[in-house]
């Protein structure tokens, strides 16, 4: 499997992913985002929700609040209803 081009450009990443049946494919993925030096964080769960869909911006904003601008941070705040 190959990575794209931003994570071996030092992006870390969140997967959010269905987990009925792709939790072996993240998995996988993490382990090569983590061989590049970045950090993976795994959400799985369905997207259909929208509960869980805030669930995934806040822990966004959570693992990357020491990497994004305090007005990046702001805006997702402001517009995700966070």
């Amino acid at each position: 499997m190959r990575l794209w081009p931003a994570c071996t450009r030092g992006a870390d990443l969140i997967i959010a992913y269905l987990d009925l049946d792709e939790d072996e494919d993240a998995a996988e993925v993490k382990v090569l985002v983590e061989k590049e030096g970045r950090k993976a964080v795994l959400i799985p769960g369905d997207i259909r929700s929208s509960k869980h869909c805030r669930s995934i911006v806040r822990r966004a904003v959570k693992n990357s609040a020491g990497s994004m601008s305090s007005s990046t941070t702001q805006r997702i705040r402001r517009h995700s209803s966070i």
